[in-house]
């Protein structure tokens, strides 16, 4: 938008007087607008797939599936809209080993849009899937959360798959 204002010259003082009407009925006084006090953080979907297949409490089959990847992604809204630049975390858990990893929002690490809440890893090397034809069979289990900037957490959501050969 600020780029626009520039060249027109006449969205700026319309935009700026909206926001101080807006302001000024909320009881605000300007400035930078933040999130309000209590903000609701909220993950709405979370999911684990193989080559486009979703495995959300399925049972996913080993045998013949080398050169494949294991993508990550959640969906976090901050007061019912889409939530970027915050923090997303997976904790994943298979037998005795336990560590948790990030997700992203960036356009990168398989991230196909920076910036729209959907947050993304795709695991190519098998450091935290389910995907090489060696991979340990049983449960595995991914807890997704988000963080806010505050230190709030978000609801979480565990997806379980099950790996046989």
């Amino acid at each position: 938008m600020p780029r626009i204002a520039r060249k027109t010259g006449i969205i700026l003082p319309l935009v700026g007087a909206a926001f101080l009407l807006a302001t000024a009925a909320c009881g605000g006084s300007g400035g930078s607008p933040t999130a309000p006090e209590g903000a609701h953080l909220s993950l709405i979907s979370a999911a684990v797939s193989v080559d486009g297949t979703v495995y959300n409490g399925g049972t996913y089959h080993t045998q013949g599936t080398d050169g494949r990847s294991t993508r990550f992604e959640a969906r976090l809204m901050l007061d019912g809209v889409p939530a970027p630049g915050e923090r997303m975390w997976v904790g994943y858990g298979h037998g005795m080993m336990n560590s948790r990893f990030p997700l992203f929002d960036d356009g990168t690490h398989g991230d196909p849009v920076a910036g729209d809440g959907i947050y993304c890893l795709e695991d190519f090397d098998g450091q935290y899937g389910f995907h090489h034809h060696n991979s340990p069979h049983g449960e595995y289990h991914y807890d997704f959360w988000g963080v806010h900037h505050d230190g709030s957490q978000s609801n979480h959501m565990d997806v379980a798959v099950h790996v046989v050969d």
